[in-house]
């Protein structure tokens, strides 16, 4: 409260909100969470790499090529790796002496438990709402959605 810097950086963590949307909930709510700990992890990398000066581009080259990796091996789609390596950079360009690196992961991780909280509050209504209907023929799921 009152802290309109260290609101800003955790509602980089709502980011976390764009991915899992076609996913069950119970898929949704992992994917979510492992999301939210990658970018709160890409912030705390790249806020503590801007120690390192000019070189802390390649820890952040380091963390794109991980962001990368990751989503590809876990077959995350878009926005992907984008948001994390954004938020690789995010935390490289925060001034060393506003903010700690442990603290502004902090602030991503809390904005991105939000965000997922919000978008599993549907499972209230329907908790196998967003599973496919593979008992259909594909012409009858066209017809459906």
């Amino acid at each position: 409260m009152g802290d309109a810097s260290a609101g800003l950086i955790a509602s980089f963590g709502g980011f976390t909100a764009l991915y899992g949307a076609d996913r069950p909930y119970r898929n949704r709510a992992i994917k979510l969470a492992i999301i939210a700990a990658s970018l709160a992890g890409a912030v705390a990398v790249g806020a503590w790499s801007h120690r390192l000066g000019p070189s802390g581009i390649a820890v952040f080259a380091l963390i794109a090529m991980g962001a990368v990796f990751f989503c590809n091996a876990l077959g995350i789609r878009p926005p992907g790796a984008y948001l994390i390596a954004l938020a690789g950079a995010l935390g490289n360009g925060l001034p060393s002496q506003q903010l700690e690196w442990w603290r502004a992961a902090l602030l991503v991780l809390a904005g991105g438990a939000f965000s997922t909280i919000v978008r599993l509050v549907g499972v209230l209504a329907d908790a196998r709402g967003p599973e496919p209907q593979l008992w259909l023929l594909p012409e009858q799921r066209l017809r459906i959605s």
